[in-house]
């Protein structure tokens, strides 16, 4: 830039020399301060370059503006034009209104100055006339213009008229309600604070942090319009009237990011939780989990539609993360336990010690204070008798499917036989009716306070949500955030803890469920079967994207009378269904007769089921494992000898690596690495299975020879297999080579089922094949995984993407023939899993089942919040499901 010309200090200009100096100081190379001389034909560029005074054209080569190139103005240069405002060719703006000049300035203020108030002789303003003489108007004063656009010079106080000028107008100058430094006209703060304002609203730049809801809410309003990152002022906790409490744990940075982290802690004495004392369903592990996944039900149905969000569960209940059941001795894995310790925290009104034993009873779910308001018959359901003993504990325990042995101090005495006629009855609206109405007796005046069933002192229900916070662009829409919390999150919350009439008989009916499948399952492991498949069970799904029961034309299942027992369940009472045995099992019929739909049942009966899938009493061994074939999949130092012999290459198949094995390789890897893990039961379907893995005839035998084949199939193993502990169920329908090795057929026959064993074993007699099965199966050496650290740059990422991949970091690993993974938590339970696995337990020593092991017991212990800080949607997974993920894993090392 060049130097600046001299200035009078009324900032008039001398002589037209001095004027095209004021233009020469705005070069900026590109003949952007051009010479008034060679402006060129147009009278306001030189060769194309912008450095112009964008306001000052000349009045005879003014472009086209309307304005005639060849018209003389010279007699009217007294010609007032003021009135114009704004003149359009120069584009200047008087900011100021106060642009007259001279003697014109008063003469025609109203009209002249209205827009700008420029003298038509002067519209150039910056482009003057060549020829003109200027002379005598070398005080014209150029200051008050406030903002020349043309030099971009800007006045930042808005006070450069000089003389009378400046406090003639000081009240116009403002406008617009705003000045360079941006502090806007308190008169019109609903476009924006001024700066007195900004410092009043600094008042809450930390945000409430504590407080009441309402206050969150208040603040809320005050962040309306304010930028995004505000939102994070709105960290802390805040008491809702109700009695519980919201924590904002993590806001998010901008609106693409993931959803704000909230949680309410609410304790279990609210008035609408009483049922949970009432019906005792905080005594065990089982009731917990039930409650837990009961309440994230009602809590998801409720937010849809709304900006909050919780984790989405399906058909299946299981142990989660959404909302957690806390109690003062979670430390301690037997539920019984920790109603004994919760007792004991809790203390008589005079000041003694509670009776020991006094409140650790585990009544009957249904069985909730229904005598009279002298408190006898509750008095009997909860305090132990003097005889108690171990066997009798032990009998209560088995009865709703508790694995452990119980202590006789910590299980209450048997219940009256009224108590234990409801015992085995199904949930109904009386039950809730009674409980409520005891309730009621427990209130009322005179009643005993020792008999009141109370909540265990500590015990919390923390809800873990998200909440996607409102804005419109990158500025928070507080107003609409405000109604979130005081709206939708207040209304759905406390609608979910109202456990009150027909929501309290779901629940009731939620937690006998899970109980009968736990006491199902256990049935299943002592008589060592497989599965078993209630009558009346609806198999049948609604669609191959929907785990929804058929809703028409299903045939509900039915056992044949060869393979029926009947079982005892503490709320559904005597069951009668289809006893799948250990060994192996053959399912065979049709295309479309229900094969697989069977398989599916039994694969998925290693979880329990919500009331109404259908499928509530199917419960299979909980290790069984579905095996497929799966192209491409990874394979670590797995020792396949028993299926695949040898190689090309002379590769060795005692230790077999690969990244991008085949179908019959991955299949059988997959088998391996199962039996492994510790399952004791095989699930496999021919439509998923690799074929030259599962069978090999006669005349393929007599085509290639046995030297040439490297592959062993399954059929000549799967005996070998069961007499080594591990059962199969096979779905089969092209070939017959397994009527020779099975132990039973099952025969679906347009989704009836039959017993075809006798059937299958004339078949084969009548039709005899040469025997090719082996006496023994070469089990897997246990392998020693090492640990593995990030080694490369980049974020650190752990998820899943639904149940079908797992990202860790830069490595993705495809889960989608894992069949165990029902939930898109699980999945991401599963990466989390094998992230602690892979950096914190492979140590080089212990073996892969002993790691697993480990882990299982840490999420006994600790729960979900093992893996990860405070996540809001795991779901546990099984251990032979995150052993499957470490098989996958490609960068798995072993020692």
């Amino acid at each position: 830039m060049t130097e600046r010309s001299d200035y009078t200090g009324s900032r008039g200009y001398g002589d037209r020399g001095s004027r095209r100096d004021r233009y020469d100081r705005y070069d900026r190379g590109n003949d952007r301060g051009y010479d008034r001389s060679e402006r060129s034909e147009r009278g306001y560029r030189g060769d194309g370059g912008r450095g112009y005074d964008r306001g000052g054209y000349d009045r005879d080569n003014r472009g086209g503006r309307g304005y005639d190139r060849d018209r003389d103005y010279s007699d009217r240069r007294g010609y007032e034009r003021g009135s114009r405002g704004y003149d359009r060719g120069n584009r200047s703006y008087d900011r100021d209104n106060n642009r007259g000049y001279g003697d014109r300035r008063e003469g025609n203020r109203e009209g002249r100055y209205d827009r700008g108030g420029y003298d038509r002789d002067n519209r150039g303003g910056r482009g003057y006339d060549r020829d003109r003489d200027y002379s005598d108007r070398r005080g014209y004063d150029r200051g008050s213009r406030g903002y020349d656009r043309g030099n971009r010079s800007y006045d930042r106080d808005n006070n450069r008229g000089y003389g009378d000028r400046r406090e003639g107008n000081r009240e116009g100058r403002y406008d617009r309600g705003y000045g360079r430094d941006r502090g806007y006209d308190r008169d019109r703060r609903g476009q924006g604070y001024g700066r007195d304002d900004r410092r009043e609203g600094r008042r809450y730049d930390k945000g409430p942090r504590t407080g009441t809801l309402s206050d969150l809410v208040d603040y809320l309003h005050v962040l309306d319009n304010r930028p995004y990152g505000a939102y994070r002022d709105t960290i802390g906790h805040y008491r809702a009237t109700e009695g519980w409490t919201l924590h904002v744990d993590y806001v998010q940075p901008d609106p693409y990011a993931p959803p704000t982290r909230i949680r309410i802690q609410a304790p279990a004495d609210l008035p609408g939780l009483k049922l949970l004392q009432d019906a005792d369903l905080l005594s065990t592990r089982d009731r917990r989990i039930a409650v837990s996944d009961f309440l994230t039900r009602e809590l998801h149905r409720g937010f849809r539609g709304t900006n909050l969000s919780i984790a989405a569960p399906g058909q299946e209940i299981l142990e989660r993360c959404s909302v957690i059941v806390s109690t003062p001795s979670d430390d301690a894995l037997d539920g019984d336990a920790q109603s004994d310790a919760a007792a004991a925290a809790a203390a008589n009104t005079d000041g003694s010690p509670a009776e020991d034993g006094q409140d650790s009873a585990v009544v009957d779910l249904f069985t909730v204070l229904t005598e009279s308001e002298e408190g006898d018959a509750a008095e009997e359901t909860t305090a132990p008798t003097e005889d108690t003993d171990t066997d009798t504990a032990d009998a209560f325990a088995a009865a709703i499917g508790s694995t452990q042995t119980a202590d006789p101090e910590e299980v209450a005495a048997p219940a009256t036989d009224t108590a234990a006629e409801s015992a085995s009855s199904p949930a109904s609206a009386a039950s809730a009716a009674d409980a409520e109405a005891d309730a009621d007796d427990a209130d009322a005046p005179g009643a005993d306070a020792d008999n009141e069933r109370k909540a265990p002192a500590g015990v919390i229900i923390e809800i873990r949500a998200r909440v996607a916070l409102p804005a419109r662009g990158r500025t928070i829409r507080g107003r609409e955030a405000a109604n979130i919390f005081s709206h939708d999150l207040t209304r759905e919350v406390n609608a979910a803890l109202d456990l009150t009439g027909e929501r309290a008989e779901r629940l009731l009916e939620h937690v006998a469920t899970l109980e009968d499948h736990r006491a199902l399952t256990q049935t299943v492991l002592d008589n060592g079967w497989v599965s078993f498949l209630a009558d009346d069970s609806i198999l049948p799904r609604r669609s191959g994207v929907s785990n929804a029961p058929m809703e028409e034309g299903a045939v509900p299942l039915s056992a044949p009378d060869s393979l029926a027992a009947t079982v005892t369940l503490p709320h559904a009472g005597e069951v009668r269904g289809t006893a799948i045995g250990s060994g192996v099992t053959l399912v065979v019929g049709g295309g479309y007769h229900g094969k697989s739909t069977l398989l599916s049942a039994i694969e998925r009966g290693v979880y329990p089921h919500v009331p109404g899938d259908g499928r509530e009493l199917v419960a299979t061994v909980p290790d069984a494992v579905k095996v497929r074939a799966a192209d491409g999949r990874a394979v670590t130092g797995v020792d396949l000898t028993p299926f695949i012999s040898h190689l090309p290459g002379e590769r060795d198949t005692a230790s077999f690596t690969t990244t991008n094995a085949s179908g019959s390789t991955s299949q059988a890897a997959s088998i391996v690495e199962s039996i492994e893990a510790g399952a004791s039961a095989l699930l496999l379907d021919e439509d998923t299975s690799a074929t030259n893995l599962l069978i090999r005839d006669a005349r393929m035998r007599t085509l290639v020879s046995d030297d040439q084949e490297p592959i062993t199939p399954f059929v000549d193993r799967v005996g070998a297999l069961a007499e080594a502990g591990v059962s199969t169920v096979l779905v089969m329908g092209g070939s017959g080579d397994y009527l020779d090795v099975a132990d039973r057929v099952l025969l679906l026959d347009s989704y009836v089922l039959h017993d075809a064993t006798e059937r299958a074993a004339e078949v084969a007699a009548a039709q005899p094949r040469e025997t090719t099965a082996l006496a023994d199966f070469p089990m897997q050496s246990p392998r020693v995984p090492l640990p593995s650290q990030r080694t490369q740059r980049g974020p650190v990422r752990t998820r899943a993407r639904g149940t079908d991949s797992l990202t860790l970091d830069r490595e993705d690993i495809d889960i989608s023939d894992v069949a165990g993974v029902v939930d898109s938590g699980q999945a991401e339970a599963v990466a989390y899993a094998l992230r602690a696995l892979l950096e914190q337990r492979f140590d080089g020593e212990s073996t892969l089942a002993e790691c697993l092991e480990d882990l299982d017991a840490l999420l006994d212990d600790e729960g979900l919040d093992a893996l990860d800080r405070r996540p809001a949607f795991l779901v546990r997974p099984r251990m032979v499901d995150v052993a499957a993920a470490v098989n996958r894993y490609r960068r798995l090392k072993l020692a």
